[in-house]
């Protein structure tokens, strides 16, 4: 039988036979009615079923095809004869072998109003009983989305209500619902951080991963191993320029939300990150180093061509990284031209208001260009005491941890 098996898609029932014989008659029947669905070569509802035969030295295989398979033809007996020889197999529903591709409808957008975070979303016609996750920014949130499912007819229709309390403006809502080795990810953006237009702006992206889930991943790695143009990667897989776009972003995203290995640390990390970082030279209470580096990129065109060229008269995009001991990252903007200055990367980032409603946690080391606050200690301009010269050596030396985590990424792709 052809595995895993879609709900509305074919499916092959292959019944292998061992003889030389290739006269005798054949025939398929459904049990327990003894429905006749096909003698010979012939099928008796051609809408419904079809037969081959594949004949070999020794052996002969007569296949029925199930068309457009559903509930009704699950859990049922399927026979075989050839001449007085007999072969019956019970096509039972698991959920090893059967998949039902979901729909997402009805969906009421996530949304954000006075730090509670809340929405609805249906998923329709999935099989088997799903398994659902969310995280809000890189942050569990799953004991805070109630799942109900509801069996109709051999399939589920699973409603997901999220209701959630954040100290956060803006953020990344990402809901997965696992049916079998088929994945629903459900991913939005919600901002109410500036009352503008641009503010209440939402993307939500359906990816359906299924057997043709490979293609998703080489498409992808295609392009981001060997830089080539959309229309270049569409052309050698086979699809449309407009289906690599949405492929290459949907597959990052899945990537990203599977990973998860860039994250801001919640509360119960934070000790560890101290630690970590006391033990480079001593300093105290930090929960991370911050900077920014230039990243080349191809020279661009336009009225906004100058604010994309550094200080070394280059084409960059300048990318701020907050960077922990062992040279992890966990926090990453990648959004601004190369003509940003630092301090404007910081103050625009969620990372910056985050931060300000932080109390007492910790603090970051960045380096002169960026402002002293509360939570950000810059080193000295002309250090002349004995304490000032050690508190500038510890500083430099645990904040020179970004700078080397910059020079590891970067070494991989020279």
């Amino acid at each position: 039988m052809t595995k895993p098996v879609y709900f509305g898609k074919s499916v092959v029932l292959e019944c292998s036979i061992q003889t030389e014989d290739k006269s005798a008659p054949m025939l398929w029947t459904k049990l327990p009615n003894g429905k006749t669905l096909a003698c010979n070569q012939k099928s008796r509802d051609i809408d419904k079923y079809a037969v081959s035969v594949e004949y070999y030295e020794r052996k002969m295989v007569y296949n029925l095809i199930l068309k457009h398979f559903n509930s009704t033809d699950v859990n049922r007996v399927y026979k075989c004869d050839f001449g007085f020889h007999s072969y019956a197999g019970n096509l039972l529903l698991n959920e090893n072998d059967f998949i039902y591709e979901p729909s997402v409808k009805n969906m009421k957008n996530f949304s954000l109003d006075n730090r509670k975070l809340n929405g609805i979303v249906m998923i329709y016609n999935g099989y088997p009983k799903p398994l659902c996750s969310g995280k809000f920014e890189g942050e569990e949130i799953s004991k805070f989305i109630n799942i109900c499912n509801k069996n109709i007819s051999i399939f589920y229709e699973t409603k997901i209500e999220l209701e959630y309390i954040t100290d956060m403006c803006s953020g990344t809502v990402n809901v997965t619902c696992n049916y079998g080795n088929h994945t629903v990810l459900i991913t939005q953006l919600v901002d109410t951080c500036k009352d503008s237009p641009e503010s209440n702006y939402t993307a939500v992206q359906i990816m359906l991963t299924t057997l043709a889930g490979f293609m998703l991943v080489l498409t992808t790695l295609r392009l981001l191993a060997k830089g080539d143009y959309q229309s270049e990667t569409s052309d050698l897989h086979g699809i449309s320029t407009a289906s690599c776009s949405r492929i290459i972003h949907q597959t990052c995203v899945a990537i990203n939300t599977t990973l998860q290995n860039i994250n801001f640390p919640i509360q119960q990390e934070l000790t560890e990150i101290k630690e970590g970082l006391y033990g480079i030279a001593g300093f105290p209470n930090v929960i991370g180093t911050v900077d920014g580096t230039l990243i080349p990129i191809q020279g661009l065109s336009g009225e906004e061509e100058s604010n994309s060229v550094c200080r070394k008269g280059y084409h960059v995009i300048n990318v701020q990284a907050v960077v922990v001991y062992k040279l992890r990252f966990n926090n990453v903007v990648v959004r601004w031209p190369g003509g940003t200055h630092d301090a404007f990367i910081l103050q625009q980032s969620i990372l910056f208001r985050h931060m300000e409603a932080l109390v007492d946690n910790g603090w970051l080391l960045g380096d002169s260009c960026y402002p002293l606050k509360s939570w950000l200690i810059t080193p000295l301009g002309n250090p002349s005491t004995a304490q000032e010269i050690r508190f500038q050596k510890a500083h430099c030396k645990t904040r020179n941890t970004v700078e080397r985590a910059f020079g590891v990424l970067k070494q991989r792709f020279r």
